[in-house]
């Protein structure tokens, strides 16, 4: 009985061996085929914003001010996605764009807060290389939403005026990918991003330019960015 049993868990022992040694480098091509990863970003742009430069122009003017144009403008975000069998990379992301044009005194407080919140998806080929730096080209499409406001204030009063609308996001870019171990990548990108929202609305009336025509918030230009990225 005691030799059935030694044999039995010889067999066992043996069998276990055997799928460890088969399971392992499947495994290890599973893990090879999808890599999942989280990264945050920061990065600069400029900006179109002709409607809105137009608009503070006018604002100038009128008042005798020299509230400034919003031409660029700071980004900051995050994603999650996954790099799948070396040549494809899919995540999907949200970014902060910031945007201001003020102009503050002792008397008063002019500012133009043009925030707007990105939610996107993107697709990166990443060709073979020779060495461990990679190369990338891809794109982005997704939705551009607003939450900036007016700020009109002296020392006795405040006022506000809310702005609010969404647009279509899609960008063009090239990524260039530096290791940094085993666990880490710093991720670089330049691209261009055509950014537009058309249905403005202030104060939930829809907004018009001087001439009666639809108020744009235009978020298109280029994009400079750098990622650190986190393999799961």
């Amino acid at each position: 009985m005691t030799t059935g049993k030694t044999r039995f868990a010889a067999i066992a022992v043996v069998v276990a061996v055997a799928v460890m040694a088969v399971a392992a480098p499947v495994a290890a091509q599973v893990e090879k085929k999808v890599q999942p990863w989280f990264q945050a970003t920061a990065g600069f742009g400029t900006y179109g914003m002709g409607t809105v430069n137009e608009d503070i122009g006018g604002f100038n003017d009128y008042y005798g001010t020299d509230v400034s144009e919003i031409k660029s403008g700071m980004g900051l975000g995050a994603g999650v996605g996954c790099d799948l069998f070396g040549s494809l990379r899919v995540g999907f992301h949200y970014q902060r764009l910031f945007a201001k044009g003020e102009e503050e005194t002792r008397d008063y407080a002019v500012k133009f807060e043009m925030p707007a919140n990105v939610l996107f998806l993107s697709v990166e080929f990443l060709p073979k290389m020779t060495s461990s730096v990679q190369l990338g080209i891809g794109a982005s499409g997704g939705a551009v939403i607003e939450s900036g406001r007016i700020v009109l204030g002296t020392a006795e009063s405040i006022g506000f005026i809310n702005i609010t609308g969404s647009g279509t996001y899609v960008d063009v870019h090239a990524s260039l990918d530096l290791p940094l171990g085993k666990v880490f990548t710093l991720t670089e990108v330049a691209g261009y991003r055509y950014a537009v929202i058309s249905d403005v609305k202030m104060n939930d009336e829809p907004a018009l330019t001087a001439d009666g025509q639809p108020y744009e918030i235009d978020y298109s230009g280029l994009i400079l960015a750098a990622s650190l990225r986190v393999r799961i």
